[in-house]
């Protein structure tokens, strides 16, 4: 989640969600250790969260999230299929339909 000035409030939140499986942990050598997350997930996720203000939308979802959630997911429309650098597949992303802006 980023935070930026630009709403009514003077906050705007913008999300980007994806599911999948990550690292988490300690990476590094012993003179330089850093607790951190990587991931194919977090990469997404990231860069679904910048693209929200080009599609001016609040919550940018990836497919494997609505995949997971089933039926209990909310209402949702496509918003583009975009390449993420590194990856060969173009993967559609979806906004929520019901999200109100804040």
């Amino acid at each position: 989640m980023r935070l930026s000035s630009g709403s009514e409030t003077g906050i705007k939140a913008i999300v980007g969600v994806d599911t999948g499986q990550m690292h988490l942990g300690n990476f590094g050598t012993p003179e330089r250790i850093k607790f951190t997350v990587m991931g194919d997930v977090l990469n997404l996720a990231s860069r679904l969260c910048v693209r929200c203000n080009q599609y001016d939308v609040q919550v940018l979802v990836g497919g494997a999230t609505l995949e997971y959630a089933g039926d209990a997911a909310p209402p949702a429309r496509v918003v583009d299929s975009i390449r993420i650098k590194g990856q060969e597949d173009l993967t559609d992303i979806f906004t929520l339909a019901d999200v109100r802006k804040i």
